[in-house]
């Protein structure tokens, strides 16, 4: 059925009955809206004349959307009638039950009592029909709502009421805050149908991870001997399998174990490698071992080469000298120039060969000392400390090794 369009040319103010909880009825005046100019008009009613044919042609999907527009720029009760009517036949129920509703109503403040009477009866009929959904929460959250098609719906009101939905897909949502929102495409079958759907309880947010501080962050490392045990106990803590503690540089033992003022290594660490100085220290340790092992014998060679040509050239010295004491006949110009040179010569040998000796013996003390530093030992024997010091001087050379335990 095609209704005429019918407009009125003077804009009437809508009246509409609105039901109270008392027999009596109040009327409301609904809010003023701007008048539609000249062009919206016209293209209202080609909009209409446009829909009406393509509905009596059977294009049900293209008449449709030109009812809605046209009712958009110049609302009418004609126009929304058709629209009503484009719906039913479009199988959109529950679309068209509120728009006869609303069309009846707009007809009867109009004046206009046959349409009236036309759109109660086929929303009577249509209610009948109508598809609903019915939702059911399990924990209703302050704040929570629920959407339907990106609508909004109050989560308090629309829970366990069945409301009329068009037939088709829709997507239904749960929002609260602090809560992962959830989700559900909803299949609704041609009514009459109740559709119920339960809305699970949502879960909560995933809590954001805070950042691990640097080291840098964490304050100065402590140097020497107590400061490294702790990091050593510290660095073991942190690459257990499941380290609970976090190193940090400070007087602690080897086990790990510090307070919260940085005097320890680290936290009791856990897991497949145990807790505290055991595990990632004692890689780094082997391997320090090792490097002071290579130089102690570096040093210890080069020793060796400074004491062989400190005795080299002290044998040459000898030499030297023995030349220079020796006696010359008087008057032999000769002999005097041969000692002479003999004794220049054995003041260069003999300094070389005091530096070269002096050389050999702080090689071979440095050479000792690195040996002795790389030999493993307890974490708690850390705390001594070895030190040799070579003096080299014209009345000779002496080595000096020094050692705190």
């Amino acid at each position: 059925m095609s209704l005429p369009r019918r407009r009125p040319t003077i804009v009437a103010i809508l009246v509409l009955s609105l039901a109270t909880a008392s027999t009596s009825g109040a009327m409301a005046q609904q809010p003023a809206v701007r008048a539609p100019s000249p062009a919206d008009k016209a293209l209202a009613e080609a909009l209409f004349l446009d829909g009406r044919k393509r509905m009596d042609a059977g294009e049900i999907a293209e008449a449709c959307p030109k009812f809605a527009e046209s009712h958009r720029l110049d609302p009418s009760a004609g126009t929304l009638l058709n629209l009503a009517v484009c719906h039913a036949k479009e199988g959109r129920t529950a679309s068209a039950w509120v728009e006869f509703k609303e069309a009846a109503a707009l007809s009867e403040a109009a004046g206009k009592p046959d349409r009236a009477v036309y759109g109660r009866k086929r929303a009577a009929e249509l209610e009948a029909e109508l598809s609903r959904l019915q939702i059911t929460v399990t924990a209703t959250l302050p704040g929570m709502v629920l959407r339907l098609d990106g609508a909004t719906l109050s989560a308090v009101a629309a829970v366990g009421t069945g409301m009329p939905v068009d037939p088709g897909e829709h997507t239904l949502e749960g929002v609260a805050p602090g809560k992962k929102t959830w989700s559900e495409r909803v299949m609704i079958a041609p009514g009459p149908a109740t559709k119920v759907v339960v809305v699970p309880a949502l879960e909560d947010e995933p809590a954001v991870a805070l950042p691990v501080p640097s080291e840098t962050a964490r304050g100065p490392t402590a140097s020497g001997p107590q400061g490294q045990a702790g990091r050593a106990g510290g660095a073991t803590s942190r690459g257990g399998a499941s380290g609970a503690g976090t190193g940090v540089a400070g007087r602690g033992d080897a086990s790990g174990k510090g307070d919260a003022r940085g005097r320890g290594g680290a936290g009791q660490g856990g897991g497949a490698q145990g807790s505290g100085g055991s595990g990632g220290s004692e890689g780094s340790g082997d391997e320090r071992a090792g490097t002071l092992r290579t130089l102690g014998f570096v040093a210890g060679g080069v020793g060796v080469v400074g004491l062989g040509l400190g005795a080299a050239f002290g044998l040459v010295t000898f030499g030297h000298a023995s030349e220079a004491s020796k006696a010359c006949n008087p008057g032999d110009v000769a002999c005097g120039a041969e000692r002479q040179e003999a004794y220049d010569s054995g003041k260069i040998t003999g300094v070389v060969s005091t530096v070269a000796f002096g050389a050999g013996v702080a090689g071979l003390g440095a050479g000792l000392a690195l040996l002795l530093l790389s030999r493993p030992t307890a974490p708690a024997a850390r705390k001594g400390r070895l030190w040799v010091t070579p003096e080299i001087g014209p009345g000779g050379t002496q080595v000096t090794v020094g050692g705190l335990w």
